[in-house]
């Protein structure tokens, strides 16, 4: 079954509180309250958000995290590839090794049609549109 991560979910909710919270920025305390998400693993995935440039860490009294990136301009693609890496159907193509069967295999050939029209979707969903 394709599905999203944990990890990816936990950050387009926190993306879309952000989106909701305009100027104004979020702790992660506050956005793990207001979610009912791990405040480790949340406040983990905001600083690899900051790193990649898509929310702000601000200090201080009124520090936090505010958005960075108009989400518009963030496709779902560039998120998990951001959080999970590169996105594939079949393990063979992870961790950028192939796996021992690779030579003969025919299921990654077979597969990369479906592949690519998945990966054409996940480019032209915005997170904004979530």
């Amino acid at each position: 079954m394709l599905r999203l991560s944990r990890k990816t979910e936990y950050c387009i909710l926190a993306l879309r509180h952000l989106s909701r919270q305009g100027d104004r920025s979020a702790t992660v305390k506050d956005l793990a309250a207001a979610l009912d998400l791990s405040r480790p693993l949340l406040a983990k995935l905001l600083q690899e958000l900051a790193r990649k440039r898509i929310v702000v860490s601000s200090q201080g009294a009124s520090g936090g995290f505010s958005l960075h990136k108009d989400l518009r301009r963030l496709s779902l693609m560039q998120l998990i590839e951001i959080i999970d890496g590169p996105v594939s159907l079949t393990a063979c193509r992870r961790g950028g090794r192939m796996c021992s069967r690779a030579p003969g295999c025919t299921l990654k050939k077979s597969l990369a049609v479906v592949e690519a029209r998945m990966r054409l979707v996940l480019k032209t969903v915005n997170v904004a549109d979530l």
